[in-house]
């Protein structure tokens, strides 16, 4: 046990993952307290956190090979659900419910983030945070529901879904998840043409993006850009496609003049760009502004990596969430 505490503080994710076939031992002992001198809430705590180690090494490891096969996250599958159901019965109902979303996370990756399962997770997880008053929890709960949604086209109930995880992170003080809710539901009234509704979060999200960084912070991080390309959206939206030029531009400088902080996250960029390139008119190749077009795909060419900006449909806005 000491070992695997280590192992996981440490991040050595791998080394951990070496350590799987004694652990599964050391569970399934666990599992029967006869050959222990152990009492059950005391193997139960103690398998939680064995659990847990693991999952956080699976959760590195699918972060850091990008886990083409899905080996990682069909791994996590058993190990969450076997922790969501320990931590029931141990009425630690803040952690079950964010096993439970990860427990979707897992299950969209493997199957697709719209199917019944996934559905099903996120909504024991809004149930359960609903009755014990968890507004954390039910943000990223209702987050994943509100995308589901909106993957349905049904974006009356995906905009009321993610008010809610705006309003629910906004109270847990969760200001690093709450400015991807507050894009995730711009997004969706975009689409509701509900400009001004608009119009009033982006204007939120200087503040939450300043609230966002670390004291150190130096360069720029993805919501920077993807500021840029709401305000641009919003501009078009009301008619001002030189307004809308100008933002792209500023989101194309912030890129050149930030390339060592932008290294870790190429992948990323290409979504933004290729993001920008579908929802803005200006950037449409026959008919948009071809400066603005040529700019645009040298800026993509040159961050070109050999890798794909998503996981099976998953937005890198809930890659970066999960992280």
């Amino acid at each position: 046990m000491l070992t695997v505490a280590a192992l996981h503080r440490s991040e050595q994710w791998r080394k951990l993952l070496k350590w799987r076939p004694y652990i599964d031992d050391l569970l399934a002992a666990m599992r029967d307290t006869d050959d222990l001198h152990w009492s059950r809430p005391h193997a139960d705590t103690q398998m939680v956190h064995l659990h847990h180690a693991l999952v956080e090494a699976y959760k590195l490891g699918i972060e850091s090979t990008g886990d083409p096969g899905n080996v990682y996250a069909s791994a996590t599958v058993p190990l969450l659900d076997e922790m969501a159901e320990l931590q029931g019965k141990m009425n630690l109902f803040d952690d079950q419910g964010k096993s439970l979303c990860d427990l979707a996370h897992s299950k969209s990756l493997l199957m697709g983030f719209d199917n019944k399962d996934t559905v099903v997770c996120y909504k024991r997880a809004s149930d359960l945070a609903a009755r014990h008053f968890i507004p954390e929890l039910q943000a990223r709960a209702c987050y994943g529901l509100g995308r589901i949604a909106k993957k349905h086209n049904e974006y009356k109930e995906a905009a009321t879904l993610l008010r809610t995880a705006v309003d629910s992170a906004a109270e847990a003080a969760k200001v690093g998840c709450e400015v991807f809710y507050v894009y995730e539901l711009v997004e969706v009234l975009f689409k509701l043409n509900s400009v001004d509704e608009a119009e009033t979060l982006i204007q939120r999200c200087p503040l939450l993006i300043q609230q966002n960084t670390v004291p150190d912070f130096k360069g720029i991080t993805p919501v920077h850009l993807s500021y840029h390309l709401l305000c641009a959206r919003l501009h078009e939206a009301r008619g001002k496609t030189k307004e809308a030029g100008c933002e792209v531009g500023k989101m194309i400088a912030l890129v050149h003049a930030n390339k060592s902080s932008i290294h870790d996250w190429r992948p990323i960029l290409l979504g933004i760009i290729e993001d920008a390139n579908e929802k803005l008119k200006i950037l449409d190749p026959e008919t948009g502004n071809k400066r603005l077009v040529k700019s645009m795909r040298d800026l993509a060419h040159k961050q070109r990596m050999p890798m794909d900006y998503t996981r099976d449909g998953v937005a890198w806005r809930e890659i970066l969430i999960e992280r």
